[in-house]
């Protein structure tokens, strides 16, 4: 029997207490991101090791995900996630990772402007890309950036299962996303640089899917002509809970049996999910599972339903007030 719940070290997953995580939050969780870490800090005095974390606005180097609410790039957000998750050692990484970009796409002003506002001196920030022109450009451009190559990359080149291939990438880049489905492949990651290489513990899609490359190709597509991005035949448990198909989420089995290879970055998915669901996979991955993980993640959740319920009445209260302010200036139909 528990006399006390853990507290520091103790309070991280025993079971893969030094990996380091890229966590997608970034423009979708990452205010409560912010205050899980902080929360974490202040009643477990835990700090689980975030290198990074990363998303993006909906511009047209995006991919991975869908992002559809077109809306101006407002430099105060962006401005005040980068000093926050910089200041406390976290890096801002974009998830540019559209592989169907041409050489006319790369002066996209929306785009150049979110680059210039990550290369600060901190060499914290980065940008995962898909595309080798976007990796020239931004080579070229913004030299103090880290590029990562996404995942994306891996499928759309045939790079699944194949070695050389990782390792060609992993002489190009600061880092390298292995495929989902090889993130299972113990005999294809013993042959790969555990520094460099980052592994999804994750993802909702299922193991082997047959559609991946195509959907891949219409969340590109959509960035720039808003058409459908849920390709036939898409098997994601989350909207097709069939009760045989396994998704690429990790067993504890399965993520120990690659931490103790030596591997120690992992990614873990979340910005298109629901606030909820985000933290879950926050809880289950990161903090020790049987004490921790389920009171935190029932605390952070209820903080966020009091902000999420806060705000709506805010806004309720402030259009109440509009419609009032506007009934005193109209005068009455005669």
């Amino acid at each position: 029997m528990a006399a006390q719940m853990p507290n520091g070290q103790a309070a991280l997953h025993s079971l893969w207490p030094d990996a380091r995580w890229n966590i997608s939050a970034l423009f979708t969780h990452d205010q409560i991101t912010f205050h899980a870490l902080a929360a974490l800090k202040e009643r477990f005095d835990c700090r689980p090791a975030v290198d990074a974390i990363h998303g993006s606005l909906p511009v047209l180097w995006n991919s991975g995900r869908a992002a559809r609410k077109a809306r101006p790039i407002d430099p105060a957000l962006v401005k005040k996630r980068l000093e926050a998750f910089n200041g406390v050692g976290s890096g801002v990484y974009y998830t540019f990772s559209n592989h169907l970009l041409g050489q006319e796409d790369l002066t996209d002003e929306a785009c150049n402007r979110l680059l210039d506002a990550i290369d600060n001196d901190t060499g914290l920030n980065g940008v995962i890309v898909a595309s080798d022109l976007l990796f020239d450009h931004i080579r070229k451009e913004h030299p103090a950036l880290k590029l990562t190559a996404s995942i994306i990359k891996a499928t759309v080149e045939n790079g699944k299962g194949d070695v050389d291939y990782y390792r060609k990438q992993a002489e190009r880049f600061d880092s390298v996303m292995v495929h989902s489905d090889d993130g299972f492949n113990l005999d294809l990651l013993d042959q790969l640089d555990r520094e460099k290489m980052e592994i999804l513990v994750n993802e909702n899609c299922v193991r082997n899917c047959t559609v991946r490359e195509k959907h891949y190709a219409l969340l590109a597509s959509e960035q720039r002509t808003g058409g459908k991005s849920q390709p036939e035949g898409c098997l994601m448990p989350l909207t097709e809970l069939d009760g045989k198909n396994l998704s690429c989420n990790m067993t504890d089995e399965e993520f120990k049996s690659v931490y103790d290879m030596g591997f120690r970055r992992f990614k873990l998915q979340g910005g298109g999910d629901m606030a909820w669901q985000y933290l879950y996979d926050f809880s289950r991955y990161l903090l020790e599972p049987t004490l921790v993980a389920p009171v935190f993640f029932k605390y952070i959740v209820a903080v966020q339903s009091a902000y999420l319920a806060r705000d709506a009445r805010a806004k309720l209260q402030a259009a109440r007030a509009a419609r009032a302010a506007k009934a005193k200036q109209d005068p009455p139909a005669s």
